[in-house]
C-alpha cells in the first residue's frame, strides 16, 4: 500500500516522492514533500530544500501533526496552508510528510460573507495577523493591526475588536 511505502525505511526517497505525487494529484494538493530528519525536503516537483527551520517540520519531527496558518510560501510566493505529519516506523519518527494546499480558500470563503449592508468578515491568527480577507494583499503582506497601531493610533477601535476575537468572544463591531 502507499502508506507502507512511505513508512518503510528501505524504500528510497525517490520512490516515496513518487508515491506522494500520486497522492497529491488525487487529493488536490499543490505539492507534497518527504522530509528526512536532517531537514532535507524532497518536493514532488523534483526540487529540494532545507526545512529544518520551519515550524511544520519541527512539530512533525517531534511526533506532533501540524497545520499552519495561511502563510506566504518561500518557494512560490503564494498563500498556502501546510499540513505536516510524522512518518513512523516501529514507533520511531523516521521523517515528515507535508501536504501543501491553496491558502486562499479561507479568503474566498470570507469574501462571500456579508454582514448587514456594508459589513464584511475576515480572520486573524491568535497573534493578530490577517489570515483570510477579501483583500488578499492584506494576507500576502501579513497585515497585523496589533503591530500597526504602534504607528497609527486611529486603529484603536479595530484593535479592540480584534483582541476580543482572539480572546474567543462573540459579537460584532463597527
Amino acid at each position: 500500500s502507499e502508506n507502507n511505502n512511505l513508512k518503510d525505511p528501505k524504500i528510497s526517497i525517490n520512490d516515496k516522492v513518487s508515491t506522494l505525487k500520486s497522492i497529491a494529484k488525487n487529493r488536490n494538493y499543490t505539492a507534497m514533500n518527504f522530509i528526512t530528519l536532517d531537514g532535507t525536503a524532497s518536493r514532488t516537483d523534483g526540487t529540494s530544500f532545507n526545512a529544518s527551520d520551519r515550524d511544520y517540520f519541527k512539530n512533525a519531527a517531534s511526533g506532533t501533526s501540524y497545520v499552519s496558518d495561511p502563510i506566504v510560501s518561500k518557494a512560490s510566493g503564494e498563500i498556502v496552508v501546510i499540513y505536516s505529519v510524522p512518518v513512523k516506523f516501529n514507533e520511531d519518527v523516521i521523517g515528515v510528510i507535508t501536504a501543501v494546499k491553496d491558502g486562499n480558500e479561507l479568503s474566498r470563503f470570507v469574501s462571500d460573507v456579508k454582514i448587514g449592508s456594508t459589513g464584511q468578515a475576515f480572520i486573524i491568527s491568535k497573534y493578530g495577523t490577517t489570515i483570510a480577507h477579501k483583500d488578499k494583499e492584506l494576507v500576502l503582506s501579513q497585515n497585523n493591526d496589533f503591530e500597526n497601531i504602534k504607528e497609527d493610533l486611529t486603529l484603536q477601535s479595530i484593535v479592540d475588536i480584534e483582541k476580543k476575537m482572539v480572546a474567543g468572544e462573540t459579537g460584532y463591531g463597527d
